[in-house]
């Protein structure tokens, strides 16, 4: 056989996708879903459900179906039936059997189960495509890429065309005017994307300081994203978005000295950057100035009262799937245009689905983020090579030496990084979610899914690895 020690790394990946029909229908399985994300990004402002987009989304998710069949008849270790793949179902046959039976605009809620449908099989593909290392980073790459290219997007349109929108016929919650949204219809929506990654990148920065030159990429995309967030949310937005920077020392080190020393560097960073965002473009000071002027959201207030109502009307089973739009119809006044979304998913969810949908939905969600930290807390903060740890051994526990060679020679494992990172970014976006409606989009349900199946494979490599 050839050696292939001293290619380049390009040329030892063409050289396994050439020879391997398994690494070739992964590539194009990664390729084909990262399709489909960008598709759902872009389509119709976010609104993908209501736009002719969502046929094309699935007639590429029947590709990536196919190509994931091939993929598992050539893998030697063929997926079994998972308790993680099959969490979902309970919710998705409830939501079916509401529209069917309780809803009082089925034809409404029909788009939305088909989406559901769509994410849970971009949630499979994740589940079973990850078989190591090679394809959980491309999955990483592929959330990063999706991420990244709604920043930019945000970034464009905030300073080039500042009252562009995706969809001009629906109308913008004047709340959030000249914000940045990107391919979104409203800014805040953008927020809760960016959120979901802000952690990752900022923890792979610490991961990779000074080991290798991708932690100046990641700290560079961790600044941005922070930034980008500042200028497409709300005052709740940037209080989360606060706490989720005060939590992360808890994610670096167990040492209470580098957390208290993380907090202080992390403050300078908060003010100097305060300051210079101050002292730059007029933007970003519009921006500020009207974080510090907001007065309310009225139509936001309006749709959260009509939900809570609808609520109350059947608390245990809902007013059925796609049915707050009807009673925002027959219910509001004095607003322009339709609110399709109540502006806080846990409430818009309760509404439709009451309480026994919101436990289906909740159950998933906790189990995956009770995996993920226990697989987080079950690793290490730093991981020293064994000639290290002999030495090491030879020291007493708090011996300052001990200590030094830890910090020096250790670096934090890849799984506790990327399972505390998924783990305070999804918490972070749950919370968020008590402000926004993004949750009901398809983009954003797709990345949730694609951190979900990271999350239980993650936890799933790291158990063959230990064993």
């Amino acid at each position: 056989m050839v050696s292939m020690r001293h290619q380049s790394r390009f040329y030892r990946f063409l050289w396994e996708v050439g020879h391997s029909p398994l690494r070739l229908t992964e590539l194009l399985q990664f390729l084909v879903l990262g399709w489909i994300l960008m598709s759902t990004l872009i389509g119709f402002g976010g609104f993908l459900e209501f736009g002719a987009p969502m046929v094309g989304v699935s007639k590429w998710l029947c590709v990536l179906a196919s190509l994931h069949a091939l993929a598992i008849v050539f893998c030697k270790d063929r997926p079994r039936i998972q308790l993680e793949a099959l969490l979902p179902l309970p919710f998705l046959l409830y939501a079916w059997i509401n529209n069917q039976f309780i809803s009082p605009t089925p034809w409404a809620g029909a788009p939305v189960l088909i989406v559901c449908l769509q994410v849970y099989c971009v949630f499979l593909v994740v589940l079973n495509g990850i078989h190591g290392r090679r394809s959980q980073k491309w999955a990483l790459i592929l959330f990063q890429f999706v991420i990244t290219l709604a920043l930019f997007a945000g970034f464009f349109q905030y300073y080039l065309f500042p009252d562009w929108m995706p969809v001009a016929e629906r109308m913008r919650n004047p709340a959030y005017a000249h914000g940045a949204s990107g391919f979104l219809q409203d800014p805040i929506s953008l927020g809760g994307i960016l959120l979901l990654g802000i952690p990752l990148w900022l923890l792979m920065m610490v991961k990779h300081f000074r080991a290798r030159p991708s932690w100046i990429l990641q700290g560079f995309l961790g600044l941005a994203l922070m930034l980008g967030f500042s200028i497409c949310s709300h005052r709740p937005g940037l209080a989360i978005l606060l706490a989720v920077l005060v939590s992360l020392p808890f994610l670096m080190t167990a040492n209470w000295r580098v957390r208290r020393n993380l907090w202080a560097y992390l403050f300078l960073i908060l003010f100097v950057g305060g300051i210079l965002i101050w002292l730059g473009t007029q933007d970003l000071r519009d921006r500020f100035l009207y974080y510090l002027q907001y007065s309310g959201d009225a139509l936001a207030s309006e749709s959260r009262s009509i939900a809570l109502g609808q609520f109350f009307e059947n608390a245990l089973f809902g007013q059925g799937l796609g049915s707050f739009s009807h009673s925002w119809e027959a219910t509001a006044s004095g607003f322009d245009g339709t609110s399709v979304y109540v502006h806080s998913a846990f409430l818009g969810l309760l509404a439709e689905l009451g309480i026994l949908g919101f436990l289906l939905a909740a159950l998933p969600l906790a189990f995956y983020l009770f995996k993920g930290l226990s697989l987080w807390r079950s690793l290490p903060h730093l991981f020293v090579n064994k000639e290290v740890q002999g030495r090491m051994n030879k020291l007493p526990r708090r011996h300052p030496s001990r200590r030094k060679l830890e910090r020096d020679l250790g670096k934090m494992p890849t799984p506790k990084a990327v399972s505390g990172a998924l783990c305070l970014g999804l918490a972070a976006f749950l919370v968020y979610q008590a402000w926004d409606y993004s949750l009901r989009l398809p983009i954003v349900l797709m990345l949730v899914a694609v951190m979900a199946g990271i999350l239980v494979t993650n936890g799933r490599s790291s158990q063959r690895q230990s064993g």
